[in-house]
Order: structure tokens, then C-alpha cells, then sequence
């Protein structure tokens, strides 16, 4: 039975079944196909080169601004 006065913010562990369909691993199977260590590389690469543009932009503005420019 359930206990309705429970305190809804306790560390209790509630214990529920969880349910896996073939599907399911079909789909894990093809997202860690597309999402590999090459994938993940390219993407921090882009990430980082992202970052460094943004940071270089502000560096740009800051010292434009600074020189009067």
C-alpha cells in the first residue's frame, strides 16, 4: 500500500521495473554507430574553434574600443 503522507522530498528509493524493447537497443546501437570518438573529435575541434573565434572577437572589440577606434 501506498503511503499518501510520504514526504514527497525523502531519499526513499522507489523501485519501478524498467522496460527495454528490441528497439530500444536497436536504436542505442545506431546512435553509438553515428556518435563515435571521430564524431565526438570533429565536434570539440568545432566547438573550440567556435570559442576561440568568439573569444578573438571580444579581444578585438575590447582593444578597438581601448585605441579609440
Amino acid at each position: 500500500m501506498m503511503n499518501h503522507n510520504q514526504d514527497p522530498y525523502s531519499d526513499e528509493i522507489y523501485r519501478l521495473p524498467i522496460i527495454v524493447t528490441e528497439r530500444d537497443i536497436q536504436i542505442e546501437k545506431e546512435y553509438t554507430l553515428f556518435y563515435n570518438d571521430d564524431y565526438w573529435d570533429r565536434y570539440n575541434k568545432l566547438k573550440l574553434k567556435e570559442y576561440d573565434d568568439i573569444r578573438n572577437d571580444s579581444l578585438s572589440d575590447r582593444d578597438n574600443h581601448c585605441n579609440g577606434n
